[in-house]
């Protein structure tokens, strides 16, 4: 009794604080989740990082007071003294910049991309909990079924037991399916809501969230032959990698030319020769033989090949994968085919027959409950046929790059 109590309460606690959301403003919900604009905005940091990276640096302005005497600092006594303004810019001799500013550019569009990927991943999970939802629906009103029929059943084993035609054990054992059944829809309900509390962890709700299954555009699955490769960002983060890899090594090539600094300077002197004020020029060349640069180089010269080999892999497996995918679909739809047109019907008629010998005293009832509880089962093996063969094709089409009915992702 106190367990039915907590269970009701649960309920009841559960559908005070729950509200319906369709499948569309779930979409719309997570284009807007924090992750998805967290990864957004990291692109765009990326992107104006890339001015930053290709910039030529700020000029270097400096003051500095020269050539005054350490006992007096007096200004008047030496010719020499004076005050001496500097200017001085590095510049580099090859165009490496761009490449550094282009391969920065291309690390921002493969991180907006992957926002967006982000965004088809949501949206493959909230595809998948509506799929398990669904399932246990099913299931539910399976057990349901089965326990109106086992009730009925059970009235008619209380009325063979009366007239001596069926032991006791008969009674205690249909009342101990009745009870099975009972705590396995309530464990069903509790099934439901965890659905429920995920979706709504993916929503970042306060309160919790219950998809409303009738918005499913579930004819949307059985398209899944024939979706398009439009939208798959995985395979465009990698090419922006790969292309970010690859200009990456060719600025680390051309970084062997070295950057030179060119400085002018002009000396506000004391005038004692009477020859007035001096202005300086110079350039300034490092000589590229540290490690340093070599090192840099071979680092960028693994980077790209190592992008090389993911992308590669990827555009390799990737057909692999769908063709693994489509078969075992195939497969499964095969077996419930079969579970449809032979096995389903053959159990469900066993069952009937041997209910009616039962009612009239000719079926032991350990036989009653072996044809209901057989039947039962391929029932969830067709329930659970449906929704494996449904989320391999909600898979299948987030691998091909299909859109999975978001909008505005281009």
């Amino acid at each position: 009794m106190k367990f039915f109590w907590f269970i009701f309460v649960t309920w009841i606690i559960i559908q005070k604080f729950t509200y319906a959301i369709s499948f569309e403003e779930t979409l719309n919900i997570i284009e807007t989740n924090d992750l998805v604009q967290s990864s957004i905005e990291k692109g765009k940091m990326l992107s104006e990082e890339s001015i930053s990276l290709s910039s030529w640096g700020d000029p270097k302005f400096s003051v500095a007071a020269i050539n005054y005497p350490k006992d007096s600092l007096d200004s008047n006594k030496s010719m020499m003294t004076g005050i001496k303004f500097s200017l001085a810019q590095t510049i580099p001799l090859s165009n490496k910049n761009t490449d550094i500013f282009r391969a920065a550019q291309e690390k921002s569009s493969s991180q907006k991309a992957q926002a967006k990927q982000l965004i088809r991943k949501y949206a493959k999970e909230i595809w998948s909990l509506a799929i398990e939802k669904q399932k246990y629906i099913k299931i539910e009103k399976i057990l349901k079924e089965n326990l109106s029929w086992i009730s009925d059943n059970l009235k008619i084993t209380n009325r063979l037991y009366s007239t001596g035609k069926v032991p006791q054990s008969a009674v205690l054992n249909m009342q101990m399916r009745k009870s099975e059944l009972n705590s396995k829809i309530n464990n069903n309900q509790f099934s439901q809501n965890s659905l429920d509390l995920e979706l709504t962890t993916i929503l970042n709700s306060k309160s919790t969230v219950k998809l409303d299954l009738k918005s499913i555009p579930w004819d949307y699955l059985d398209s899944w032959m024939n979706s398009k490769s439009e939208f798959d960002f995985n395979e465009i983060v990698l090419k922006h990698e790969l292309e970010s890899s690859r200009l990456k090594l060719h600025s680390k090539n051309k970084n062997l030319i070295p950057d030179i600094t060119l400085g002018v300077a002009y000396i506000k002197r004391n005038d004692l020769d009477k020859n007035g004020d001096f202005v300086e020029a110079g350039i300034t060349i490092p000589l590229p033989i540290s490690s340093t640069r070599y090192a840099n180089k071979r680092s960028a010269i693994h980077e790209n090949i190592a992008q090389e080999k993911i992308y590669k892999n990827y555009t390799q497996t990737r057909p692999l994968i769908l063709s693994k995918i489509k078969n075992d679909i195939l497969d499964l739809e095969d077996q419930i085919s079969i579970l449809h047109q032979q096995t389903l019907q053959y159990a469900k008629s066993a069952r009937d027959i041997i209910a009616k010998s039962y009612a009239r005293g000719g079926d032991d009832f350990s036989e009653l409950l072996r044809s209901e509880l057989q039947y039962q089962n391929l029932l969830m093996n067709e329930v659970n046929l449906i929704t494996n063969i449904q989320q391999k094709k909600i898979n299948y089409l987030f691998i091909n790059g299909d859109h999975l009915t978001l909008r505005g992702l281009k």
